[in-house]
This record gives structure tokens, sequence and C-alpha cells, in this order.
């Protein structure tokens, strides 16, 4: 059987990756920014919006089709984090990925897989608040990578700082980019 990818990017609009799939499972969330709706229903591709109080059946909703995904939209990285139980969604998507089920994860829904969610508020200019006052602060941590969605390059200072005074590599992430990782390039 056939791996299925963990694909990140900044937004999905321009991408196109949505017609190979015949359905796409929604891991709704509080701070998701509802764009998903207006495109889901432009290019008519099924999909099931799952909230996140009930998101452990989202792998068996994803079983259903030998063509569908997992999509975990952008919004306020903070609300999202604040709104799931991270071990049980690292869980979930693991399991999805062994099954062949692709997992295609949007701005927050892409930094929650990096090793550090305070890519969320560099560069300052356009970033997420904690206006939910969530202290957790725990990522998933599926790549050793902290995941900067809409990366601009006049940020590279701002962002090349926060690197090298914590000690950590970046992924840096462009608008109408994707970023692709297979299981086995996954830290578990």
């Amino acid at each position: 059987m056939a791996m299925g990818k963990l694909i990140l990017c900044s937004n999905t609009r321009k991408l196109k990756l949505w017609s190979k799939y015949d359905q796409v499972i929604v891991l709704d969330h509080p701070g998701a920014r509802h764009l998903w709706r207006y495109e889901f229903s432009r290019i008519k591709v099924p999909f099931n919006i799952q909230k996140t109080k009930s998101y452990e059946s989202l792998l068996d909703l994803a079983k259903i089709s030998k063509k569908s995904c997992i999509f975990i939209p952008g919004g306020n990285t903070f609300d999202l984090i604040n709104s799931l139980d991270i071990e049980i969604l690292k869980s979930i998507i693991l399991k999805a990925l062994s099954n062949g089920i692709d997992v295609v994860c949007e701005s927050a829904g892409a930094i929650i897989c990096g090793s550090d969610i305070r890519s969320a508020i560099i560069p300052a200019e356009g970033a997420d608040s904690n206006d939910c006052g969530t202290r957790k602060l725990k990522t998933m941590s599926l790549i050793d990578l902290v995941v900067f969605p809409h990366y601009l390059e006049k940020n590279n200072k701002q962002i090349g700082l926060f690197l090298i005074e914590n000690k950590k590599l970046g992924l840096l992430i462009k608008e109408n980019e994707l970023i692709s990782f297979n299981l086995k390039e996954l830290k578990k």
C-alpha cells in the first residue's frame, strides 16, 4: 500500500491540488478562516466537515474512499492548538499517512506540524494573537523544523534571528507553494 503524504502550504487557493481527491475531510476549528468553504464550493469537491470536538473519527471517515484526504485549514494558530489534543491528532495523522491517506495542512495547520508555535508571531506584521489566552503551546513536531507559512523575503532578518537565538532550523513556505513529506521523513 502506498504511503500518504503530509502536505504543508500557506494557502490552498491557487494550488489546484484538490482534483485528485474525491473526498476531503475538513478538521474545522474555532480559529479557522472559512475561505476553504468558498474554495471547495467553487471547485465542486465533496467535503465533510468534522468539528475538533469529534476529530477522532477523521480516520474512519477518510477510509471510506481510496482518494480521500484530511485537511487542517489555516486560521488563528493559538485558537487551533487550544481546541486540540495534540497527541491524539498526531497519532491520527501518522495512522492516516500509513494507510495511504494524504494530510493537507494549511498555514496554522502547517505551523502545528513543526517544532515551534512561535513562528505564528514572527514576523510581527500579520502575526496571530493569543486572544484565547491558551497556555497550550506544544506542537505535533512531525518535522524537526519551525514552519513559517506566508514567507516573505523582507522578513529574513526577524526569522533568521529567531532561528539562530533558538538554535533551530526553519521551513519557509511562500504563498502558492506546497512542501510534502512522506512517512519516512517524519519525526515520530
